[in-house]
């Protein structure tokens, strides 16, 4: 018997995959025979290796072989509907538990063992397995495909309704999972397990934060306005559907070629009306250059418009259209202004941009500490509303990264570290003290000409704005260095990483740092 357990990306249980060999299994539905549909020359059906020529039902342990184009549409006993296109598997049976203290459940799955399979979920769990991973579905309309290729691994595509199909890595040290959407692409091979947007693959280490960690909220910085100061305007986006939420492109603070991004990016359509979230008199503020169609109302301002308002031209809410977004430019910019500030305009107590949610974590890869006590690590931000218009949501960078310095016992060093805190706009010159070399953005032709435009975030965590680690003033023992990411929604990721003052890193810690304390330069 095979088992396999997986935790959600905290490590709280959420799902036990158990599988369980045809003769094990007796108990229905495992025992219910599969429907399935017309079987043509190129599918072949075997039982205990004997062929079955034309069955009339299928059931467990049974292998499918399909060669050619043909496919084979099986329904199974609680109504769920795969599709076997070309290559090899076989029925088998799994008892899945889907929240922390609920019975298991034996149902019938798919076992890939090359080529792709899609599933229609009716009800209950839809589960298909390949030799590397587990793709499960429990939302009643939920659709994904997902293949196998040796040698390249597994990949999920999830389509109909917006709901999220959980991919596993079930040969992970400590097996991980993700949550796979429509438009998105699920991946697991000899990079890890990640979604085909993101910079790097998810590893282990990652937590959720705890009491212990002393944490503060991201707003809590004492700035005017970091939290509250609502701009008068009714709550909306300033794109058709106006009540509706809409894909972030890129958020303040990203990296860019002449400092750090002054606002939020709005994925849109090239031509799409932009409308102004305040009542008020238009200011143009720019009509030329490659930055031309620039136009405030109120306190927002909207970027990248071939306009078809005037300056001091009087304009409505969610009614006077400013114009249309540039060609081939695929967003709308959008930055808040008070008090001679560009806000964060995702503010707790001050957001217009209603609705808007992000339930997805940050990211944290693993960080490299120098002797110096200067520290690098990679972070991002996935989001769990994405869409694909031109080209796929990408991933934000954090709203904020900071460290803890914690001895053997867990007693802290020092207080809470901040490498970025964007409450608000950040001065230029500071890009370089806030990433490290190797930090980049995509920039305007990645997403003007592919799918895909992946940024890497790589910060100065220690060493930048925040100081370096004190090692120096260390005794001789070990330390745990805690990286923490934010996300503009309050999701908050922890990442422990434990290293010696002598330079040994603990090797039997997987979310230890691989970085060498003597012969590291720095960057």
């Amino acid at each position: 018997m095979r088992a396999r357990r997986w935790s959600n990306l905290w490590g709280a249980l959420t799902c036990i995959w158990l599988i369980v060999p045809a003769r094990a299994a007796g108990a229905a539905p495992c025992s219910a025979p599969v429907t399935r549909g017309a079987v043509g020359a190129s599918v072949h059906l075997y039982r205990g290796g004997v062929p079955l020529g034309q069955p009339a039902r299928l059931g467990q342990g049974d292998v499918i072989r399909i060669g050619g184009t043909a496919s084979l549409l099986m329904r199974f006993p609680d109504g769920n509907r795969y599709v076997m296109h070309r290559g090899q598997a076989a029925l088998g049976c799994a008892a899945l538990v889907l929240s922390s203290g609920r019975p298991a459940r034996r149902t019938l799955v798919l076992d890939v063992h090359s080529g792709s399979a899609s599933v229609a979920v009716a009800s209950g769990a839809a589960a298909i397995e390949t030799p590397n991973g587990v793709a499960i579905a429990h939302h009643r309309g939920a659709r994904y495909r997902i293949r196998y290729t040796h040698g390249r691994g597994t990949s999920l595509a999830p389509r109909g309704p917006l709901v999220a199909t959980e991919l596993v890595d079930v040969h992970s040290q400590r097996e991980l999972r993700i949550h796979v959407r429509p438009s998105q692409v699920g991946l697991i091979d000899r990079h890890g397990l990640r979604l085909d947007t993101w910079p790097f693959a998810l590893t282990p280490g990652q937590r959720s934060a705890r009491p212990g960690d002393g944490l503060v909220p991201l707003e809590a910085d004492g700035a005017p306005c970091s939290t509250g100061c609502r701009a008068a305007a009714r709550p909306g986006w300033p794109l058709r559907p106006f009540h509706k939420q809409h894909p972030l492109r890129s958020g303040l603070n990203e990296v860019r070629p002449s400092g750090l991004h002054i606002g939020f990016d709005i994925q849109a359509r090239d031509h799409q009306l932009v409308y102004p979230l305040q009542t008020g008199t238009a200011r143009i503020i720019k009509t030329r250059g490659p930055d031309a169609g620039v136009v405030q109302v109120g306190q927002f301002v909207y970027w990248h418009l071939d306009l078809r308002i005037g300056g001091g031209e009087r304009v409505h809410a969610y009614r006077t259209p400013l114009g249309r977004i540039h060609a081939g430019f695929g967003h709308v910019h959008l930055s808040e202004t008070a008090g001679g500030n560009l806000l964060n305009v995702l503010r707790r107590g001050g957001r217009t941009l209603s609705p808007w949610s992000d339930t997805e974590a940050p990211l944290i890869g693993r960080p490299r500490i120098y002797r110096d006590g200067k520290v690098t690590v990679d972070a991002f931000d996935p989001q769990s509303f994405v869409e694909k218009i031109k080209y796929d949501t990408p991933v934000l960078a954090p709203a904020a990264l900071a460290y803890r310095l914690f001895d053997a016992r867990n007693h802290r060093i020092g207080g809470l570290r901040w490498a970025v805190r964007s409450t608000r706009h950040l001065a230029d010159r500071l890009q370089r003290v806030i990433f490290a070399p190797g930090a980049t953005n995509p920039g305007f032709s990645c997403f003007a000409l592919n799918r895909i435009c992946k940024p890497r975030w790589r910060y100065r965590l220690a060493g930048g704005l925040a100081p370096p680690l004190p090692l120096a003033s260390l005794g001789p023992g070990r330390y745990r260095l805690v990286v923490y990411a934010y996300d503009y929604a309050g999701n908050v990721t922890a990442r422990d990483a434990w290293f010696s003052r002598s330079g040994v890193i603990r090797r039997d810690a997987p979310s230890a740092t691989t970085a060498n304390l003597h012969a590291k330069p720095d960057p």
